[in-house]
C-alpha cells in the first residue's frame, strides 16, 4: 500500500501569486485544490496546471463564508478520499 500524496487547498489560487503557488506544490508532488470566487477561473486554473484533472481539484470558495469554506473542505476531502 502507498502513501497518499499530500492535498494543499490553496484559496484565491485562480491567479497571480495563489496560482504560482499551486503549481508549485502540484510540481513538489502534491494534489491540490484550487479554490476560488468564480466557477470558470477555477476551471481554468485546473486545466493550466493539470490538464488530465486527475491531481487538481476545482472548488468554488468564499472565505469570508465560513459555510462556503466547510462546504469546499468538505468538497476536497470527497474528492481526493481523506
Amino acid at each position: 500500500m502507498s502513501t497518499p500524496r499530500p492535498v494543499a487547498l490553496i484559496t484565491g489560487s485562480a491567479h497571480g501569486i495563489g496560482l504560482a503557488t499551486a503549481k508549485k506544490f502540484f510540481a513538489e508532488g502534491y494534489d491540490i485544490a484550487i479554490s476560488d470566487l468564480g466557477e470558470s477561473e477555477a476551471k481554468a486554473a485546473v486545466a493550466a496546471i493539470d490538464p488530465s484533472g486527475e491531481r487538481v481539484f476545482g472548488v468554488v470558495m468564499d472565505v469570508a463564508s465560513s459555510a462556503s469554506v466547510n462546504s469546499g473542505v468538505k468538497s476536497v476531502g470527497g474528492h481526493f478520499g481523506r
